[in-house]
């Protein structure tokens, strides 16, 4: 079950770092973006070491 999920967090911390390089490579999103990017990264660095953990 557990590596299912993580599994799932991979790829989802891999979209999410995509459309975020997306974001910043093309300058065109406003500070409601940046927030959204803020929490993706402190959900990442909060769920994926507990998600992925040996």
């Amino acid at each position: 079950m557990s590596q299912n999920l993580c599994e799932l967090a991979n790829s989802f911390i891999s979209s999410t770092v995509s459309i975020s390089e997306f974001a910043q490579k093309y300058n065109r999103y406003k500070s409601e973006t940046k927030t959204i990017i803020t929490i993706i990264n402190i959900a990442e660095s909060i769920y994926y070491p507990l998600l992925c953990k040996d």
